[in-house]
């Protein structure tokens, strides 16, 4: 050990007396600087051997101790704070910074000594004091540099503020990132949006829109009640009118899959209210506009549920005029033109319910024109097949209840296909197997004795295990099952 400090006091003293060697000017012949060059060269030599030979030897042993451990266990070493080995690794790393540099040892332990207590500590937690007090000295980062600073001139309080706004520097730039890879999986893979937002949410839980996204990835996968709290910090995070209506929408959304009807249907009527209030302020808005038609339909949703089909058509007819005329304001918009879809689905939706079913079928017909159109604009777009799907499914129902079992089977057919398919690309949706379901007992409406139930019944059973069913949609597992038992071969 005594030898280890020598060859560190010789590698010092070279290091200190080199610039000087070189820059003074040695009086005599060019021979005679090269003959003091010569001991010199051959202290040098010396010093940094044998201090090289301690390192390597202390490298050495460390590896084959590391290596013994791993052989008997199988393991590498934890050198966490917490066990011993951790504590003489910060120990060591911290001793080797202090005989190196003057400067940096006077850094290293002002430090430390500021933000050390007066009272006995536990081992480990010196130990890590050790490592954070090493890293921040050696970090070569300017918010490390002047936290080190201050805290060595004893202002510690805004030490740690420079290192505390470095740290959320840090996690708003990292949450970013996340949220940006949760934008992309969107509507393509929600397990994986989900899980990004979700890590955003973590490292930045004040950001309204992460709130908004991640309650509707949440609702999307079948987690209505955390879909639900999602919304609910939105609403505390929203700013201006706009923002609180959108939340609220949200919150409205997840009360009415759970089934908690009348105070969806307040929320929703407070949200429409809202929406109205800010387009008859900024009439020009085609945005505010929308968010009348879209508030609109989900009210009308809700009074569907409720039982009351004159106020829900109401809503429904009143929203189908707002898109119409956004769509003719701005005929190449694929939003515009799938608002106007999602309103004769709509519409039609009351006629069925009113048994006007050739009411109903014209509705639908427009809303598969529509969809078609959108699915050869964007052929790669799960939004536009999953409406062209829908379409497909309420022309097939429609053609049913008419009698029209033929046409029936084909547009049924037609729809499991497309929702076979995307359920398959994003098997994290439940949105995307619910849609199954129903299109697997439309198949066994149409074929008896075929199975089709079973599979039916084998989702819903999965998505209800998984707590992914919401609890309005709760009487598929049983009907399914019921279904599947009497579904006997022929």
């Amino acid at each position: 050990m005594k030898l280890r400090v020598l060859a560190a006091w010789v590698r010092m003293t070279i290091i200190r007396l080199t610039p000087e060697l070189f820059h003074r000017r040695i009086e005599g012949s060019r021979d005679g600087s090269m003959l003091m060059l010569l001991p010199f060269v051959g202290f040098s030599v010396f010093g940094f051997g044998l201090y090289g030979f301690f390192e390597f030897q202390e490298k050495v042993q460390d590896g084959y101790t590391k290596a013994w451990q791993f052989l008997q266990t199988g393991s590498m070493p934890d050198i966490s704070p917490a066990t011993l080995e951790g504590q003489r690794t910060a120990e060591r790393r911290f001793d080797q910074l202090t005989r190196e540099n003057a400067e940096l040892k006077r850094l290293l332990e002002t430090v430390l000594e500021r933000v050390s207590p007066r009272k006995g500590e536990a081992p480990e937690t010196i130990a890590a004091r050790k490592e954070a007090v090493t890293d921040l000295v050696t970090d070569p980062a300017p918010a490390a540099k002047i936290a080190a600073g201050e805290i060595a001139s004893g202002d510690i309080s805004k030490g740690f503020d420079a290192l505390e706004n470095e740290a959320r520097a840090a996690e708003s730039k990292a949450a970013a990132k996340w949220r940006r890879l949760g934008a992309l999986a969107s509507g393509v893979d929600t397990t994986r949006a989900r899980n990004a937002y979700e890590q955003a949410f973590k490292l930045d839980g004040s950001d309204f829109w992460t709130c908004v996204a991640l309650a509707r990835l949440r609702e999307e996968a079948g987690d209505t009640e955390s879909a639900k709290e999602a919304a609910l910090k939105a609403v505390r995070l929203a700013s201006g009118m706009r923002e609180r209506a959108i939340s609220k929408s949200e919150v409205a959304d997840a009360e009415s899959k759970l089934g908690n009807l009348l105070a969806a249907q307040r929320i929703y009527e407070e949200v429409e209210a809202d929406f109205s209030g800010i387009a008859k302020r900024n009439p020009g808005s085609a945005e505010a506009q929308r968010d009348v038609a879209v508030s609109l339909n989900k009210l009308g949703d809700l009074l569907v549920k409720s039982g009351d089909l004159k106020g829900a058509r109401d809503r429904y007819e009143e929203g189908l005029r707002v898109s119409e005329h956004l769509a003719a304001m701005n005929p190449g918009s694929a939003e515009a033109q799938r608002d106007l879809s999602v309103s004769f689905d709509r519409i039609g939706d009351v006629l069925v319910e009113s048994g006007d079913f050739a009411g109903a079928r014209v509705r639908y017909e427009e809303s598969l024109r529509v969809s078609e159109l959108l699915v050869e604009m964007n052929p790669g777009s799960a939004e536009a097949q999953r409406d062209l799907s829908v379409s497909l499914d309420r022309i097939g129902g429609v053609l049913f209840m008419s009698g029209d079992l033929a046409g029936a089977r084909d547009r049924f057919k037609d729809s499991l296909r497309v929702s076979e398919r995307l359920a398959e690309m994003n098997p994290g949706s439940a949105e995307a197997l619910r849609d199954l379901i129903v299109g697997y007992a439309n198949m066994g409406e149409m074929f008896p004795g075929q199975g089709w139930w079973a599979k039916a019944n084998t989702i819903a059973e999965r998505l209800s295990s998984e707590g992914r069913l919401a609890p309005v949609d709760l009487w598929m597992v049983e009907d399914s099952r019921q279904r599947a038992e009497e579904d006997v071969p022929e």
